[in-house]
């Protein structure tokens, strides 16, 4: 589940502007099961839910599901070749058969190579989708598929 938002932005050339963004992000419970919606972090103050972080359901506040604060990921805003939404913490495997981590560096997403590349990460993630290269495919997540990671070193 994604949301529209706002964002305000102020571009290399200093020029102001808005432009709108999907927001959304998944999360695993206990229970083993994922969840996507909008994040939420208590701090388990009187009134509050126990401290944890927690994703919102379909309904919305204040119905929301507890998760493990490892799992959660944020959506990129792009799609594999499949059609599956890729979030943070997403393994992929690129046409070239390197397997690549999704995650959070410097301030944007990024591909980290888990296999051997001519690259440690491709710093513009964006450019990547945006380019002629086929888009890669989700093979796992780092959460529920350490060994892919693992195997890759």
């Amino acid at each position: 589940m994604l949301w529209q938002m706002k964002r305000c932005y102020i571009s290399e050339d200093y020029n102001v502007g808005v432009d709108m963004r999907q927001y959304g992000f998944r999360g695993k419970s206990s229970a083993g099961e994922w969840h996507y919606g909008l994040l939420a972090q208590s701090a388990g103050f009187p009134g509050q839910p126990i401290a944890g972080m927690y994703i919102s359901n379909s309904v919305g506040a204040p119905y929301a599901y507890r998760v493990i604060p490892e799992s959660v990921g944020q959506y990129i805003e792009k799609s594999d070749k499949n059609g599956n939404e890729i979030y943070e913490g997403d393994i992929l495997k690129d046409s070239d058969g390197r397997i690549l981590l999704v995650e959070w560096f410097e301030c944007r997403f990024c591909l980290k190579a888990l296999t051997e590349t001519n690259f440690i990460r491709a710093l513009n993630i964006m450019e990547w989708f945006e380019s002629d290269f086929p888009y890669p495919e989700i093979i796992g997540n780092c959460f529920d598929n350490p060994e892919l990671s693992e195997e890759s070193k």
